[in-house]
């Protein structure tokens, strides 16, 4: 019965910031901007970061707050259906480990939650993908993040990214996890 009225907190929530968010907007097509974000974590701190999405912790009983670290890739799928991921230069090339491999572009949730990515993005579609957990705790997310540019505007899972005090969310299940 708990788990129930969680998921039901959670559909509530996110059909509240959309309907928010979709009154923002007053059907208008907002341009994107680049933004610096503080992420600690960024490999190229020096330039521009598009932000991206807020991943929201969502705990066993319903609280939510921003969720800050881990370590995200960014990939696309080439005309084989292989995953090539993003490298430090924008290209996109096939590797092995994303953690591993020299030249992987990785991003890192700053310290209110938010992924960004630095550099253009041309348009198309790319994922985003966890690699590593933040902190202490199981994180339950909905991976892959699915990421569209269409001539400037980008969206994250269907939703336009509107800039940085309005960013589209991320919901995950924030569960203690196991010592073993």
């Amino acid at each position: 019965m708990g788990l129930k009225r969680i998921v039901i907190k959670i559909l509530i929530s996110g059909a509240a910031i959309l309907t928010v968010m979709s009154l923002q907007g007053g059907g208008m097509k907002a341009k994107p901007v680049s933004v610096k974000t503080q992420q600690a974590a960024m490999p190229q701190q020096s330039q521009k970061s598009i932000p991206l999405f807020q991943q929201m912790a969502v705990f066993p009983d319903g609280c939510q707050q921003p969720l800050a670290g881990g370590v995200f890739a960014f990939y696309r799928f080439d005309i084989k259906g292989r995953k090539q991921y993003r490298m430090k230069s924008g290209k996109w090339q096939l590797v092995g480990n994303p953690l591993t491999a020299k030249g992987v572009y990785l991003a890192q949730a700053d310290q209110v939650g938010v992924v960004g990515i630095t550099g253009t993005l041309g348009d198309g579609n790319f994922y985003v993908e966890r690699l590593r957990l933040p902190a202490r705790y199981a994180v339950k997310l909905p991976l892959p993040v699915k990421v569209g540019v269409s001539q400037g505007d980008v969206t994250v899972n269907g939703q336009l990214v509107r800039g940085h005090d309005s960013l589209p969310r991320v919901y995950a299940m924030r569960v203690a996890a196991t010592q073993q």
